[in-house]
């Protein structure tokens, strides 16, 4: 959204963001819940310290496998932005 322009809340919620977008999730569809599963680490945790404590060693792997996955798709599927030319070029 903001490689578009486009206005977007300022949350934690991957998966609130990820809907938003959805037209760019659909070529693979493993990634809607990949982002419904990191939300779960991204926003209980920050506003819920507690919320953290369950999460043991295995699901901690899953989650930066899952949060590997969505920032390689991303990197992969926005553009970005051509170097601005030096006023000298």
């Amino acid at each position: 959204m903001a490689s578009r322009g486009a206005p977007f809340p300022k949350t934690h919620d991957i998966e609130r963001l990820a809907a938003m977008v959805s037209v760019d999730f659909a070529e693979d569809p493993s990634l809607a819940p990949a982002c419904a599963v990191l939300s779960e680490y991204g926003v209980a945790p920050r506003y819920e310290p507690s919320a953290a404590c369950g999460i043991d060693n295995d699901e901690a792997r899953q989650a930066i496998a899952l949060a590997t996955d969505v920032l390689s798709y991303c990197q992969d599927s926005v553009p970005t932005r051509p170097e601005a030319s030096s006023p000298t070029e």
